[in-house]
């Protein structure tokens, strides 16, 4: 019994150490977030599409195993974090395209309307 004891135990902090291995799908994650989180502000178009890669890569290892509830809650935070910049910096586009279409409307009015003035 206590060699059946041992054995659980010994597989249960094996597998444990898989999440915690550097190499595995979460910690790239949390890799990420945390890259996000601290450089966000300096991102380019490039790096962000770099970013979106790069998820799109750990999402697809993830696909491969399985995880714990308590894996599977901290992959769902992350992925809300990252998802999060991910739609902020989707609108602050689409907000400046927003704004350029408006200007160019706005411009298109005006244009229009003068040539009307001088016929």
């Amino acid at each position: 019994m206590k060699r059946v004891l041992l054995i659980a135990v010994i597989l249960t902090v094996a597998l444990s150490g898989i999440y915690a291995s550097p190499g595995s799908p979460i910690k790239k994650l949390e890799k990420l977030v945390e890259n996000v989180e601290e450089n966000h502000a300096s991102f380019t178009d490039k790096d962000w599409k770099k970013i979106a890669e790069t998820y799109d890569e750990i999402k697809a290892e993830l696909k491969k195993e399985e995880f714990s509830n308590e894996e599977l809650k901290e992959i769902g935070k992350l992925k809300g974090r990252l998802k999060g910049y991910l739609t902020q910096k989707k609108l602050k586009t689409l907000g400046k395209d927003i704004e350029e279409i408006a200007s160019e409307v706005g411009g298109g009015i005006e244009g229009f309307f003068e040539t009307l003035k001088k016929e």
